[in-house]
């Protein structure tokens, strides 16, 4: 795997969630956006070569939470919504999130906080 790019408003998460990322070999690159909406523009800005592989995208954020990111990220060209996986890594236990998630094409995985090595290596499997 090339990119990852970690959506998530926790800096503590985004820091050991990026060492987990680099020390698994899953990804040496990996971008962070503590927003759903930074996450957007970001990959609207970014040119085909440089997009993510991979998002590992949280739930419940502040002003757009990851089910408004999805509802946008479907809206991007397909260049970029059917070239870029999603794996939501959320602390939520709700069976509903879990179904909403899985509408969307995109998400491959629902993984709960915190992030280890075997969720690591089962992610692995299902991106490769």
């Amino acid at each position: 795997m090339k990119k990852v790019l970690l959506i998530d408003d926790d800096d503590i998460y985004n820091f050991l969630n990026k060492s987990l990322v680099e020390m698994s070999g899953l990804s040496k690159q990996v971008q962070i956006c503590k927003s759903a909406f930074e996450g957007i523009s970001l990959l609207k800005a970014l040119s085909k070569e440089e997009l993510p592989d991979l998002i590992l995208l949280d739930i419940m954020m502040p002003d757009m939470d990851g089910h408004g990111f999805l509802a946008e990220f479907v809206k991007l060209p397909e260049t970029i919504s059917k070239r870029t996986k999603i794996a939501m890594l959320t602390s939520s236990l709700d069976p509903d999130d879990k179904e909403k998630s899985f509408r969307y094409e995109a998400v491959i995985d629902f993984i709960e906080k915190p992030l280890n090595q075997t969720k690591l290596n089962g992610l692995k499997q299902k991106v490769t």
